[in-house]
This record gives structure tokens, sequence and C-alpha cells, in this order.
């Protein structure tokens, strides 16, 4: 997990060396989970285990509820793996064949070699292993594995973002923004109603004055996503807004609440102005982006202890193995999502903060240099299941030997990558 360190609103760049951003190896490091800050709420946690005793799971699939969960000890890659699939078997009436987000790590490109890459730079969990030539869906929204990445590639953009304003004698604060609804509320159409509510309320030209007094240079968007089973699907969006140091937090959410409530208005929802709109300094900020990465998100889908009764899309993916109603959600969840950004950063904040710009696919890929440790044959990889795939990931960290073996178990055809002979790996 990325440790950003805990600061108060007073502090310097100096009191948090930690915010400092890391090498390139933090990116993939342990390739970690659905992240908060893309579409998942890290402080829900359903329960898969109660929700199975208790007969929602009971009399449904032939698997009980350990298919599509792993021990308390072991690292949430294969959950993520069992996920995807779960994902592609309930999306496959719904998405045309073909379609990336059902051949994501499953399906070559076309009929060559496909290649097994492992990182140079050494992790506490080992080097990370990735794979070239095969298909990625590259969504955020809807896949566990490629999410993944990506997550942990967005949130060490944000952190070396929050770093250099600091050292600009800038410093950061979020603003949470959300509304009214209710079960029967559809989920595409709230996003649909919210997106035109967020752009009547940054048109407004008193917030804009007001934006523009507080010495703010730009803001960081976040959609996330809950679900519950009183109040339906929760949208609500993070803004991570960059500005002067030492802004009244207070007089802020109490002159935008009130612009953020007349803009719901008008774009047909509602919301109580001390709730729908609140400003927070960046003690919070980063308490927030703790939360972002890794294991803490997925973790939750396989913790018994529930929290509100609200479920991460994840965790509905996951409960998805047990009952239509799930599959119905998750089915909903995808097509609101489609095409939708998750995360935004506004013009120029990027430039001005000296972040360089990344596609999804540079940030999928392996980080800093790797080596080639195997090819397998592109006809024979889509014999590999997708636990199979996990297992050649996470073993692969430490061991060359332990790949072969799972490669010879399935019959799949391979040879050897020159780095790996030289390297005796």
């Amino acid at each position: 997990m990325l440790n950003l360190g805990l600061y108060d609103d007073n502090s310097s760049v100096t009191d948090f060396p930690s915010l400092a951003p890391q090498g390139a190896g933090a990116i993939g490091a342990g390739a970690g989970a659905p992240s908060s800050f893309l579409g998942n709420n890290v402080k829900s946690q359903a329960t898969i285990e109660s929700e199975y005793e208790s007969g929602v799971g009971q009399g449904g699939g032939s698997a009980g509820p350990a298919s599509l969960m792993v021990g308390p000890n072991q690292d949430g890659l294969l959950l993520r793996y069992k996920l995807l699939a779960q994902s592609k078997r309930v999306l496959s009436g719904i998405v045309r064949e073909g379609h990336n987000i059902l051949g994501c790590q499953t399906v070559p490109f076309a009929t060559g070699w496909v290649e097994i890459m492992r990182a140079l730079e050494e992790t506490e969990r080992g080097r990370v292993v990735g794979f070239r030539n095969i298909k990625n869906c590259h969504s955020v929204w809807c896949c566990p594995v490629c999410s993944s990445r990506i997550a942990a590639g967005r949130t060490a953009e944000i952190r070396q973002g929050i770093y250099t304003a600091k050292q600009q004698g800038l410093d950061v604060y979020m603003m949470t923004l959300t509304f009214r609804h209710d079960a029967e509320d559809d989920l595409a159409a709230l996003l649909r109603k919210m997106s035109a509510a967020m752009a009547g309320f940054w048109g407004h030209r008193s917030v804009k004055s007001v934006w523009s007094a507080s010495g703010m240079v730009g803001h960081i968007r976040a959609t996330e996503l809950t679900w519950g089973r009183d109040a339906g699907w929760h949208p609500h969006m993070h803004i991570l807004m960059v500005g002067a140091k030492g802004l009244d937090t207070r007089g802020l959410q109490a002159v935008w609440a009130g612009y953020w409530v007349d803009a719901l208005k008008r774009a047909g929802l509602t919301g109580i102005a001390g709730v729908a709109c609140q400003v927070q300094g960046a003690a919070a900020v980063v308490g927030y982006l703790t939360k972002m990465p890794s294991e803490l998100a997925l973790g939750n889908v396989t913790k018994s202890a529930r929290s509100e009764g609200h479920y991460s899309p994840f965790q509905l993916l996951a409960m998805s193995h047990y009952g239509e109603d799930y599959e119905t959600l998750w089915r909903a969840y995808y097509e609101a999502t489609r095409g939708r950004r998750a995360l935004v950063w506004s013009r120029g904040l990027k430039a001005h903060l000296g972040v360089s710009e990344k596609s999804d696919d540079e940030i999928n890929d392996i980080a800093g240099a790797a080596e080639l440790l195997l090819l397998v044959h592109s006809d024979d990889w889509r014999k590999l299941a997708h636990e199979d795939i996990a297992w050649i990931r996470r073993a692969g960290a430490w061991s060359l030997a332990e790949i072969i073996d799972t490669l010879d178990a399935r019959a799949v055809r391979y040879r050897l990558g020159q780095s790996s002979i030289s390297r005796g790996a």
C-alpha cells in the first residue's frame, strides 16, 4: 500500500517525507486490488460468508462460497482473477462477442507467442510478473485485474502531484458532493443527473468567483459508487482541490453547499446543504488517499463483518455468484459506467504539478526494466484457466520453476526466454 503519512493542514513539505514520489516499481508492486478512487468504496464491508449462511446462496450454483474467496493469509490476486471470470460470465449476454472485457487476460492478440515478463526491480512481494500480447480491457470499473494496476498507477500520480503542490507552497483540500436517492432510482439516470448538477455547479459565476479568490489552481475529480439494500445506488464525488494554504474549509463549505443544492434541484435531484456538500482539509485528503490502493477495497469482499449494509461494486460482483438479483445489478453497473471516466484532472493541473501524461495501457504494463521469462504458444494460452494465470503471476514473483510446473500440468507449449537462460532464474 502507498503510505502517504499523516499531516495537518499547516504542515510543510518537510513534515511528511513519506509523500515523496516512489520509484517506478511502486506502480505495479503487488499488483494492487481495485481502488476506492476508481469506483469502489472501501468503507463498506459486505459479507459473503454470512449472506451464504443466511440463505442467500443456498440452493444456488454447484460451487459453495469458497469458490469466490481466498483464505485470510493469502493475497487478493487469486480472488481478483476469480472475480474477473465471474464478471465475464455475467456480462457475456450483453457484451458483444470478441469484446476486450470478455477476452481480458485469457485471449492472445494473434497467433504467435504470449510473453511472460518479470520486472527486474525487487519488491517486498518479489518481482512483478506481467504478460504481453494478450488482451487487456483496461476497465477501471468492471475489471478486478486491470483496475488494480491502473489504480496503483493513478494513485502514484496523485501522490506526486500533492508532493509538488506542497513544494510550491500550495495545499490540498477535499470536497465531497452527494445527493438524496432511494432503492428505486436507476443508476444510469442518477449519473446523468449528477453530471448535469456538476456542470451547473462549476459553471455558476459565484462558484467560479470563490474558486478564484481562494487561489485554486485545479482539481482532481473522482466518482465513487456503492449500493445499499435500503437506499439503492449511491453515486458521489470526491474532489481534491489544489489551492492556497490555510483556507477556511468551513467557510468554503458554507458558501458552496447552497450552490450545490441549487444545482441539484435544477438537475432533478435534491440534497441537504450540510450533508450534500462537505469541504475538508489536507488531513482528510490523506485519510482518503490511503484507502485508494490495493488490499483494503478487495479485502472487504471476504470479510464477515458488515458495515451499514453497503456494497462496493466488486462486492456486488462477488455476490452475483449467489443470485440473479446481484447479476442484474452488476449488468446495470456495467451499462451505466461504460465510457464514463472515473478519475479526471482539471485542464492544465498535471502540467502545473509536473505530472506526465500516461495512458492506462502504459500504466498497466510493467514499470521499468523487465526480463523475458517464458514464451507460451498463443494457441495453448487459451487452455489456462483464470486461476492458472493468477498463479503464474503470484508464484512467478519468486520462482520460474513454479510457472513451468503450471504450464506442464496444462500441457502448454512454451520455451524459455533468453534472459531466463542467462540469468538462471
